[in-house]
């Protein structure tokens, strides 16, 4: 379980799967665990001139420390972080981010043996999706559907 429930080690398991299985491996955006992987994090920054970023610190949780950035100055050096490329065109729900939750059980690996619970959850962010103001990063309530952070918003 901790493979897979903290942020630094999925997102190395599954850079690991994007090697073994390229093909199959192409819906999670980039991902980087700093400061191991900072050099190829400055030379994608390099390459491609403007790259938003989400960043969050490896071991925390409901939305806790989470910030946007295009700039890798303004990533502090003295924590470890996952830094993953910022979408900014999301799926929408009349105009508000959201995210899905669906629940399984894996009883076993080998016979594979998945149970998936049929009903799961949506989140929805409590401020509408605004991309055209490059001001609305410290927004936390438009970017991250955590109860947490939205749960005091007077939209909630």
């Amino acid at each position: 379980m901790y493979q897979i429930c903290r942020k630094n080690t999925l997102a190395k398991n599954i850079k690991w799967m994007e090697k073994l299985y390229k093909d199959e491996y192409k819906f999670t955006p980039k991902t980087w665990n700093l400061p191991y992987d900072y050099q190829d994090l400055k030379n994608y920054i390099t390459q491609k001139k403007v790259v938003s970023m989400i960043v969050k610190p490896e071991a925390s949780c409901q939305g806790k420390g989470i910030f946007i950035t295009w700039r890798l100055e303004d990533i502090p050096w003295d924590e470890r972080f996952v830094v993953q490329w910022y979408m900014w065109s999301p799926y929408l729900i009349d105009g508000y981010k959201f995210d899905l939750w669906i629940y399984v059980l894996v009883l076993g690996c080998d016979p594979l043996k998945v149970f998936m619970l049929k009903d799961g959850m949506a989140r929805f962010c409590t401020e509408k999706w605004d991309i055209k103001s490059s001001t609305n990063y410290d927004n936390i309530c438009m970017h991250l559907t955590n109860f947490a952070v939205n749960k005091d918003n007077e939209n909630y």
